[in-house]
């Protein structure tokens, strides 16, 4: 997790040394009073603080081990500002062998399951019983990137590629239903496409048939994903605590939004709207409402 405090502009404290420096400046320095939280999967009570650097913070989490102590156990770059959320059903919340918590959900909008990293636990609803949707502002921070040149298309491909998303979105819904021929027909249409794919590999680079991308990195460790998408929108953001610029890059993955934050010094390429990114992600979030 330290490694991704460079996404968030912090590129000099990604050592084990200069985080614990950190973790000491920050507990001598407190903007505010700690809040006591509960481990999703395990009920016990831990104290958590978060410090704001205006669009990015920093989450620590640990125990009281004596009065005015804290046992750190968890540090996370966060990002404290999110422009809008997107309404999440059938959700909850559990820890990872590592404990960090993490959001597993389904995304109605665009009929795909989401699992991030909740930032802040503080956030979460504490009222019962629990409501059957929430509202979650997310992010994706990355710390190995590169710009990809973008994938050139007619307008007979456009139609074609409408055309199949909103088939696989229909399937997709009649799964979960619980439809059983819609497994079929999309496992169908999964080994159509690998077919094509697999066909023009042999005159064309991956890379160009391929336009976006969010594919999990390990199966086994929720929050991690291969993403490739076109660029919409560019942002330099400052963080102020290191005086380093950060990137805010707006995707358009197939379809779907997703915002990525990297540092410069971990970009490969030029970033121009209209171009791909491609890179290894952490997804972060925080519950809105």
């Amino acid at each position: 997790m330290i490694r991704y405090l460079s996404a968030i502009g912090m590129s000099r404290c990604i050592t084990v040394k200069a985080a614990s420096r950190l973790v000491q400046h920050f507990l001598q320095h407190p903007q505010n009073e700690p809040a006591l939280v509960r481990d999703p999967s395990s009920g016990d009570h831990l104290v958590e603080l978060v410090w704001s650097m205006d669009h990015f913070g920093l989450v620590l989490r640990g125990r009281i081990s004596a009065p005015g102590q804290v046992e750190v156990h968890e540090l996370m770059p966060a990002i404290l500002d999110f422009a809008e959320g997107q309404r999440l059903e059938d959700w909850e919340v559990v820890s990872t062998d590592r404990r960090t918590p993490v959001l597993f959900a389904v995304d109605p909008t665009y009929d795909s399951t989401i699992d991030l990293i909740i930032q802040r636990l503080q956030r979460l609803p504490s009222a019962m019983p629990r409501p059957e949707s929430i509202v979650v502002g997310s992010a994706a921070l990355s710390v190995s990137g590169k710009i990809l040149l973008a994938v050139t298309h007619t307008a007979e491909d456009e139609a074609a590629w409408k055309e199949e998303d909103a088939l696989r979105r229909s399937l997709a819904r009649r799964l979960r239903r619980g439809d059983r021929s819609a497994e079929r027909e999309l496992r169908e249409e999964e080994d159509a496409l690998q077919e094509d794919v697999l066909d023009r590999l042999d005159q064309e680079d991956v890379y160009t048939i391929l336009e976006g991308l969010m594919d999990p990195i390990d199966e086994a460790t929720p929050a991690y994903y291969h993403v490739l998408g076109t660029i919409r929108r560019i942002r330099k953001i400052l963080n102020p605590f290191s005086e380093e610029w950060v990137y805010q890059l707006s995707l358009d993955v197939m379809g779907s939004p997703c915002i990525v934050y990297i540092n410069p010094k971990d970009l490969a390429g030029e970033p121009a709207v209209g171009r791909r990114f491609l890179g290894p992600c952490l997804m972060v979030g925080d519950i809105l409402s």
